[in-house]
């Protein structure tokens, strides 16, 4: 699944000045949540993140304008802009939390601090934490050489608090996945640091044994390798262990069999992950992936009306867009697929320039599919030009990386 949230977009603003060289600052953007104003100081998260950003109240311009911005952000939806101090972080109740320069909402700046707080320098655990949080922070902004260091140097300290490591494995995990995905394409490259995610998400579980999301990611991870049957076997058992996980379970082993081209099992998992829910589950995902399938089985009318369900719930999910174009193509629907297309490119360019080859590859072959539609002469066409092609290959089947060990051996460093 594209897992990635498009209303998070973190990027490192380049220092104009030697304060700014001193206290490296990334751009965050999102809708603001748990708004929170205690003790003089005013907290806030960005949807779908991991971290908190902390603004002191009397260093803050106007109080009353910033609560009012992140107040309406929540009730509209709409984004703002955090300018954070990536060297500010820490952690607070387990969460990553970071010291805001300012915040941009409806075209208006609200300073808050003009200074990362100045702290004791950090040693053994704080030390350690402070390259955890600053990795996670550096990982939003796809800085991903930047991220490596950080992290390789918060799990390699053995000072790290054990409430922290399993924090910091998955995290690494995530960094390799990532970075594999999103700049390096299928091969040796993307399969080493595939086999890396592997291994911290197994030590991840190790030291969370009780963690569903723990064997889930081990599970995903050696699917991405080409393990399907391991994979399956993970999921399998969970089944029993989470009874109340049951419909995304399923929902895994769906995108197993899908990607295996075993399109009636896929289709009889979501149809299990319904009845373990007790109805179709809300929202995109089930939506997505059964259009998904229906359209693989040739099914494309009944796979539209999924994936206009499912943008019921998020217009802006733009592989939801790209797979109805595909089936509006299919069907001979020329006008409709263009539509669709369309609103893929511009869901792509958003955010400015791409950072990765993920990125840029992908919007140049969108801009390409749209050209190709445009081109029909016939409005009743039947075309797969809008089907696949993506970078990441997704769906797609691979062979068992070479560099896995033999079926059910753990894999060494």
């Amino acid at each position: 699944m594209h897992l990635k949230s498009a209303l998070l977009s973190l990027t490192i603003l380049a220092a104009a000045a030697p304060a700014l060289a001193e206290a490296p600052v990334l751009s965050a953007s999102g809708v603001a949540r748990q708004v929170v104003m205690r003790d003089g100081r005013v907290s806030f998260a960005l949807f779908e993140t991991g971290e908190r950003f902390v603004l002191d109240a009397k260093h803050v311009a106007s109080t009353d304008a910033l609560l009012q911005a992140l107040d309406d952000s929540d009730k509209t939806g709409k984004n703002v802009t955090v300018h954070l101090y990536v060297d500010s972080g820490r952690f607070e109740g387990g969460v990553p939390t970071f010291a805001v320069r300012d915040v941009e909402y409806g075209g208006k700046t609200i300073k808050g601090e003009a200074a990362p707080p100045q702290a004791n320098a950090k040693a053994g655990g704080d030390k350690a934490a402070a390259d955890l949080a600053k990795g996670a922070a550096l990982l939003a902004a796809e800085d991903f050489a930047g991220a490596h260091a950080a992290l390789d140097a918060a799990v390699m300290n053995s000072a790290l608090g054990a409430d922290l490591r399993p924090n910091a494995l998955k995290t690494r995990a995530d960094l390799n996945r990532l970075d594999g995905f999103s700049d390096h394409p299928p091969g040796g490259d993307r399969d080493k640091l595939l086999r890396a995610a592997l291994v911290d998400d197994m030590a991840w579980h190790a030291l969370a044994p009780d963690s569903g999301n723990a064997r889930a990611a081990v599970a995903n991870a050696k699917a991405a390798l080409g393990a399907y049957d391991d994979a399956l076997a993970e999921f399998q058992a969970m089944l029993d262990k989470w009874p109340r996980a049951r419909p995304v379970t399923y929902m895994q082993i769906e995108a197993i069999e899908l990607t295996r081209g075993n399109y009636d099992k896929a289709l009889a998992a979501l149809d299990d992950a319904a009845k373990a829910a007790g109805a179709a589950p809300q929202g995109m995902p089930y939506h997505y992936h059964r259009g998904w399938v229906l359209s693989a089985l040739g099914r494309d009318g009944e796979a539209i009306a999924e994936f206009t369900t499912g943008l019921q719930a998020q217009p802006d999910y733009v592989w939801a867009h790209v797979k109805r174009a595909c089936s509006y193509g299919k069907t001979g629907d020329v006008a409709q697929a263009v539509a669709d297309q369309e609103t893929a490119v511009k869901l792509l360019e958003q955010g400015g320039a791409a950072v990765t080859q993920n990125e840029t590859f992908n919007r140049a072959h969108a801009a390409d599919v749209l050209a190709r539609l445009r081109a029909l002469k016939d409005p009743h066409a039947k075309t797969d030009a809008a089907c696949g092609g993506y970078w990441s290959g997704e769906g797609v089947k691979r062979e068992r990386s070479a560099l896995l060990p033999p079926e059910g051996a753990p894999p060494e460093r």
